[in-house]
């Protein structure tokens, strides 16, 4: 009975934006996120998200998407008198379709259209989305759309500040060239013991030497 309760009202009433009070402050989204799914592949539009029924849920990393749109919602106050600086990151380097939306006092902020391939043609070290956003004073709600045709999709975010991202990025690109690296070292083993078995084989193989036959009467 607790449960209902406690579903019937996170759906009904909306989540406490989360507070920014200085640039740099770590920012956790999951304190404050909501979900709408949608079938098909659909487009942003506000009046008909402001009126979507968003839901809390448990933190999820993937979530069941086949070939439909979820919506993620984000409400952020800012509580400073200037625009902080932010990077709004989904961990998913192969995210067939993902942009962001900012809804603020200006209006409405259309983020670049996200597609891995894109990123793939680029041949960048860094191929995570990545939108960078100023949060300007007062109420912003951020809305993130992920579409993919995949059963199951990676749809973890991150909003992180510049000096955060710049170490994640570090990291992720050193991971990437280590792992580069790895198997680089491998193949370039694999080759050198190939070489030296096929080497061996051919020593071991000798001429082969005349012989008589002969018979016993």
């Amino acid at each position: 009975m607790n449960t209902i309760i406690l579903i019937l009202f996170l759906q009904q009433y909306p989540a406490v934006s989360l507070e920014i009070t200085k640039q740099n402050q770590s920012v956790n989204v999951y304190e404050n996120v909501q979900y709408y799914k949608e079938l098909g592949n659909t487009t942003f539009e506000i009046n008909r998200l402001e009126n979507a029924k968003f839901t809390s849920e448990k933190h999820q990393v993937y979530h069941q998407l086949s070939g439909n749109t979820l919506w993620m919602r984000i409400q952020i106050n800012n509580t400073t008198s200037e625009a902080l600086s932010y990077y709004f990151s989904s961990y998913n380097a192969y995210l067939p379709e993902g942009q962001l939306f900012i809804k603020n006092a200006n209006g409405i902020w259309e983020g670049h259209l996200h597609n891995y391939r894109n990123q793939l043609e680029a041949n960048t070290y860094f191929n995570i989305p990545t939108w960078f956003v100023n949060l300007i004073p007062g109420e912003s709600t951020l809305y993130f759309k992920f579409f993919d045709e995949a059963k199951r999709t990676r749809t973890l975010v991150f909003l992180l500040s510049p000096n955060e991202f710049k170490v994640w990025r570090i990291k992720s690109i050193g991971f990437l060239v280590f792992m580069a690296g790895g198997i680089q070292s491998i193949l370039k083993k694999r080759l050198q013991l190939k070489l030296f078995l096929g080497y061996k084989i051919r020593k071991a193989i000798k001429k082969p030497q005349p012989f008589e036959l002969r018979f016993r009467y």
